[in-house]
């Protein structure tokens, strides 16, 4: 039973929204969802606007409540499964009082999410939302919450105000950095992957003036890969004494695409001035080296000369 504290009170200390995509089933805030009330004990409450078991702060001795959906149709179109999120409040006896998510493909054989005989226990406060393990899409699925108390001690109860399902999406790429910065009369534009799924290659385009793009590279994808990936492009060819802006685009093997935001580099600059001196052999020398050297400028250009 400790498991069970430990993960609702983790969701409580470190609560953040989470997206998936498509959104394939959820309930109107304030409206009665329609499902099925085993025995009226948990169901829809108006006056508190909230599945529960009693809007005044109390609930029965040894309950043991039922909520039933009809079939719902979960079919995604980019996923081949979901994960079911709901936004919970009150609290119930931890260890004793318990609520239970159960799922089913044929409304007969049901299944617990969060596997056999856990559940969720404890306080979770005036509100906090909840997202369960994925499971595998269906064209007709059914959910069943099951709240179930003992006699002992009465506390609130739980109180659903929202259950939402949504497609779990993978994305081609998980993108950790894009960046660009100047780099000896040109600008680097770098990025890193965490992992890449069916990820065919990248566009990396510039624009100076925000609808113009114009292709600086197309760079290949790794394919698949759970390792980080870095990437770098050296562009010389950007437009000088303006703010250049780069956008990055992936495309996967079946065409699909994700473009991610702008980054920019300030090439305003137009006083030319030398970054660096070398000899011959490449090697950086000062104003004291005597012979001919090649000064490499800020507008990228080359200069060769005695020194």
């Amino acid at each position: 039973m400790k498991l069970l504290r430990i993960l609702f009170l983790a969701i409580i200390g470190s609560f953040s929204i989470l997206s998936y995509g498509q959104n394939v089933y959820s309930w109107t805030p304030g409206v009665n969802p329609g499902w099925t009330s085993s025995d009226n004990v948990l169901r829809w409450r108006g006056g508190c606007s909230a599945v529960t078991t009693n809007c005044n702060n109390s609930y029965s001795s040894f309950t043991d409540s039922y909520y039933t959906s009809g079939p719902i149709d979960l079919t995604c179109s980019n996923a081949s499964t979901v994960i079911p999120t709901i936004d919970i409040a009150g609290e119930s006896e931890y260890g004793y009082d318990f609520l239970y998510l159960y799922y089913s493909y044929d409304g007969v054989n049901w299944i617990n999410i969060l596997g056999a005989g856990v559940g969720l226990t404890g306080n979770a406060g005036a509100g906090v939302t909840w997202s369960y393990p994925a499971i595998t899409t269906g064209t007709t699925v059914y959910f069943m919450f099951n709240f179930q108390s003992d006699y002992s001690v009465v506390y609130s109860g739980f109180k659903l105000t929202n259950f939402t399902v949504d497609c779990n999406v993978v994305l081609p790429i998980e993108l950790t950095e894009f960046k660009a910065e100047k780099k000896e009369g040109q600008n680097l534009i770098s990025w890193t992957t965490a992992s890449e799924i069916n990820n065919s290659h990248f566009n990396l385009e510039r624009t100076s003036d925000g609808t113009s793009f114009q292709m600086v590279k197309v760079v290949e994808g790794i394919g698949n890969s759970s390792q980080e990936l870095h990437y770098n492009v050296l562009d010389q060819d950007y437009e000088r004494g303006v703010i250049n802006y780069y956008r990055l685009t992936q495309i996967d093997f079946d065409g699909k695409k994700e473009t991610f935001d702008l980054i920019s580099v300030d090439n305003k600059e137009t006083e030319i001035h030398v970054l660096r001196t070398v000899n011959l052999l490449g090697q950086p020398v000062n104003e004291l080296y005597k012979g001919i050297v090649i000064d490499y400028k800020s507008d990228g250009s080359t200069t060769k000369r005695f020194q």
